[in-house]
């Protein structure tokens, strides 16, 4: 299968959907400022690991960084967004049929 090669633009309108997606879901944090059960940014960084696979990555990596250095400033910045890159490297490490099955799901769509 032949992914679309992504954009300045679309990477830099991805960046701010996760930006924003991260902040909405920060806002139903009950006990601490950077940690929330809702997780809207989770599903955005995984459908561009499946649309885009590793191109999508850096838009992801800023996003994140974003939201985190204005949330809870500078103590786990570098950390977080790491997760999306470990998510797309797991993908690639046991890619086969499944994640085939799993791309084809999210092209037909509801």
């Amino acid at each position: 299968m032949r992914t679309a090669v992504p954009t300045p633009w679309l990477l830099a309108a991805l960046t701010l959907v996760y930006f924003a997606a991260g902040k909405l879901g920060l806002s139903f944090a009950t006990l601490h400022s950077s940690a929330s059960a809702v997780l809207p940014p989770t599903g955005i960084a995984l459908a561009a690991f499946l649309l885009f696979g590793n191109r999508a990555w850096p838009a992801i990596f800023v996003g994140a960084f974003l939201v985190n250095v204005t949330t809870a400033g500078f103590d786990t910045h570098l950390v977080k967004p790491v997760h999306p890159a470990a998510l797309q490297k797991a993908m690639e490490d046991g890619e086969s049929r499944d994640a085939e099955r799993v791309r084809a799901t999210a092209r037909l769509g509801p």
